[in-house]
Parts: structure tokens; C-alpha cells; sequence
């Protein structure tokens, strides 16, 4: 019962790490679509391009730069919140480093996985995750909205019987 067909995976991707294995992962063209950039500018272009359709997206960043480099990740993963608000974010991160990265990001931050052999099936347990979340959000409005329909119907319904009541009392 989604209302999105298609997930979108966006992958930084500086060294062409990861990509390959996530296209192998997601190979089904009709519920996914993994695209990989390398640029962090052309990144965030792209980024405000899909945000602006009713997609489910996800944000794949791979960071494989020094720990040195975190106030460079932090600025990026900003300007990502910003311009995908409702969309997850996951991080990649070098398995000696996983523990400096977590502790200093100070952006919200989906999921943090480490670089290692069971990389590609923790993104994809993340990636289920975040569209049963996603679904979830979109079962929720819905619902309110019906629910929002109802109340107005149900409320409509007792005025119309007061109105009744008070006006031809005969009937009743």
C-alpha cells in the first residue's frame, strides 16, 4: 500500500567504493532507483531536483576522508537536512573511525554503518526500514484524513438532528 513505487538511492560515492555492489543489491528497476554522484555540489543539485517529486529518497554517503575532516561532513550533511527534510540519510564510515565519526556529527543521521564485508546488506536493512517508516507517515495521513471526514459527517448528522428535533418536535 504504497503510495510511492519507486525509492530513490542517492549515493555519494568519492572512490566508486560502493556503488556496484548497491546496483547489484537493488537491481529491481521498478521499486528502485540507485543513482551514484561524485561530486559533493553536483550532489546537492541533484538532491533538490528529487526533493521537489513525491519520492521515498535516501541519502547514501559514503565518507572515507580522515577523521580530521569532520567539520567537511558535518557542512555536508546540513546542507543534505536542508534540502531533504523527510528523506533518510545513511553514512558509510571506515570501521577504524566509526566511533570518532559518531561522536562528532552533530547532524541527524538515520543510520551509521561501518565499511566492512556486511556493508551492502546493513544498507539494505536500513534502506527496508526507512521505507517502512516512510509508508507508515503516509498510512497515518491518510487515516487522519478519514478520520478528519467522518468526524465532519458524524457532527453535520447531529446538528442536522437537533435542527429536527427542535424544529417539528411531532416527529420525534
Amino acid at each position: 500500500m504504497a503510495a510511492s513505487k519507486i525509492t530513490q538511492l542517492i549515493c555519494y560515492d568519492d572512490h566508486r567504493n560502493f556503488t556496484g555492489d548497491l546496483k547489484k543489491k537493488f537491481s529491481d528497476e521498478t521499486r528502485y532507483l540507485v543513482t551514484s554522484i561524485h561530486n559533493t555540489e553536483q550532489y546537492i543539485d541533484y538532491c533538490e531536483q528529487i526533493a521537489k517529486n513525491n519520492f521515498c529518497v535516501i541519502a547514501i554517503i559514503g565518507f572515507t576522508e580522515s577523521v580530521d575532516k569532520i567539520t567537511f561532513l558535518n557542512e555536508f550533511l546540513e546542507k543534505v537536512n536542508n534540502v531533504m527534510p523527510d528523506g533518510g540519510t545513511i553514512l558509510l564510515v571506515q570501521s577504524g573511525n566509526l566511533q570518532e565519526v559518531k561522536d562528532g556529527i552533530s547532524q541527524s543521521v538515520d543510520a551509521v554503518i561501518p565499511i566492512n564485508n556486511n556493508t551492502v546488506l546493513r544498507i539494505h536493512n536500513a534502506v527496508k526500514r526507512f521505507i517502512s517508516e516512510y509508508n507508515i507517515v503516509i498510512f497515518k495521513r491518510r487515516r487522519n484524513r478519514a478520520l478528519t471526514a467522518v468526524m465532519v459527517f458524524m457532527a453535520f448528522m447531529i446538528a442536522a438532528l437537533f435542527f429536527f428535533l427542535f424544529r417539528y418536535p411531532v416527529y420525534f
